[in-house]
């Protein structure tokens, strides 16, 4: 899920590309996976939640 979330990122910014990392979802995972294409609700989820979290990692390793 962390890397298809991922792929919404620009691809500057990205750590990890991988275009088939949506297709391999649940079909109940990819209606979230997809609401992450909007920036404002991908923020909030980097901010607020445990996937949040360990994006923020994953950032930080990219630094």
């Amino acid at each position: 899920m962390l890397v298809a979330v991922e792929q919404y990122f620009p691809e500057e910014k990205r750590i990890i590309k991988d275009d088939l990392a949506y297709q391999f979802l649940p079909s109940s995972m990819k209606s979230i996976v997809g609401q992450m294409q909007l920036d404002f609700v991908r923020n909030w989820m980097i901010q607020r939640s445990c996937l949040g979290k360990r994006i923020r990692r994953l950032c930080k390793k990219k630094d």
